[in-house]
């Protein structure tokens, strides 16, 4: 069986292939220590949710949200909707008791005339990027689709089996994707678990004399000091707008969490009047909501004013990277309710108080953790590559240019 000719996909309204468009809660019930998952747009990633900070709600309130339709069900296509919109969107392959807020918006197709990887894969396109983007989102400090008007865009639609092939081909990436990604997180947990056992349980140091300071015990020999004594932090600074291209013209420019990767951002910006830079191995630090995601920096860029750089002073990124890592919840503070535009500023940076071990135990960490971060930018690596060829290939089968 062969799929259809460009000329016979069908143009629709998105409202005319699903069976509902909204978006979860607007009432965000109070957190509980123990209930039931309840996320934000904050716990989205490319491929599912981040469970490891989100809130949890009662039982009762869960039953409100059910009753409201604000549980994923099985094929639903989950979209970001505020804030970076259209970052992270993806199907919802099994059915958990979980509960969402709105600036999740969920699409739930009608599977007789379109698949649920074939819509998420279309929603993935530039066009629908550039087109919600123009005449779908309001707001300025904090941007959010109009679900309204969102429902409106015409799509082309091809038969079934059509989409079958074409969400065949670009999962198949998707896969090995997120093969490299769960094997990176193994070997991330592997190497904080290493760091939380030299310098937060003081594993190898038991046997030696500790001293008492205002972070608690501590060995000999070691301090307390500022993170700025062992780091130059430089907060970005966006250039101005007009020298902004996707082209590869001037300096990669990254503007905040949006092209976060699970180490190395994405590059998609360039500028031709960079501001404020971030060095090769600085661990890059999003300081404007949600506050405290960390990333390390692959090549010189430029850094807007959602980022900071955390560049280590004596050779030892890797360091530098995990501490930051270990220091996440200290920044949750900036992230809590009615914290919507929360940020964190360089004085804070500064002046945050962390245990300074003698350089040589810095040295052996970094020694003994070289290969797993080797590894982890290999593999990180080759989904860069994998990515970017499955974005060349999506707008081209998605509008029939290459045929199936």
């Amino acid at each position: 069986m062969e799929g259809e000719s460009m000329s016979e996909w069908k143009e629709k309204k998105l409202y005319e292939v699903c069976q509902k468009i909204t978006d979860g809660s607007h009432y965000s019930p109070v957190a509980v220590i123990k209930g039931y998952p309840m996320l934000s747009v904050k716990d989205m990633r490319e491929y599912d949710f981040d469970f490891s900070s989100c809130k949890n709600i009662s039982n009762e309130d869960f039953c409100k949200m059910r009753q409201n339709d604000c549980i994923p069900q099985v094929g639903d296509v989950l979209v970001a909707k505020d804030g970076s919109y259209l970052k992270e969107i993806f199907c919802c392959k099994e059915y958990r008791d979980i509960a969402i807020l709105s600036s999740i918006a969920i699409f739930r197709p009608n599977q007789n005339i379109i698949s649920p990887d074939f819509l998420c894969y279309l929603l993935k396109t530039p066009f629908i990027f550039n087109y919600i983007s123009k005449n779908c989102v309001s707001g300025s400090a904090l941007p959010r689709i109009v679900l309204k008007s969102f429902k409106d865009v015409c799509i082309p639609v091809p038969d079934l089996f059509t989409q079958s092939e074409i969400a065949g081909i670009l999962s198949s990436l998707d896969a090995k994707i997120e093969t490299n990604n769960k094997l990176n997180e193994k070997l991330e947990e592997m190497a904080q678990a290493i760091f939380k056992s030299w310098f937060v349980d003081f594993e190898p140091f038991k046997d030696k004399p500790f001293h008492e300071t205002e972070l608690g015990m501590i060995p000999e020999g070691w301090e307390v000091g500022s993170l700025s004594d062992i780091a130059t932090i430089t907060m970005g600074q966006s250039p101005r707008g007009t020298s902004y291209n996707e082209n590869g013209e001037g300096i990669i420019f990254y503007q905040g969490r949006t092209e976060f990767g699970f180490r190395f951002p994405s590059v998609r910006l360039y500028t031709t009047a960079p501001s404020r830079f971030a060095e090769v191995g600085s661990t890059l630090m999003s300081v404007r909501a949600p506050v405290g995601d960390i990333n390390m920096a692959l090549l010189r860029c430029c850094i807007g004013r959602r980022v900071a750089s955390i560049k280590s002073n004596c050779d030892c990124d890797s360091y530098i990277y995990y501490l930051m890592k270990s220091l996440k919840k200290r920044f949750d503070i900036y992230n809590g309710e009615g914290t919507v535009f929360g940020s964190v500023g360089r004085d804070t940076l500064r002046g945050m108080l962390i245990t300074i071990p003698p350089s040589s135990v810095i040295s052996d960490f970094e020694m003994n953790i070289s290969k797993i971060d080797s590894r982890i930018k290999t593999n990180e690596l080759e989904s860069q590559r994998l990515a970017s060829l499955r974005d060349t290939l999506l707008p081209r089968l998605m509008s029939g240019e290459i045929k199936i």
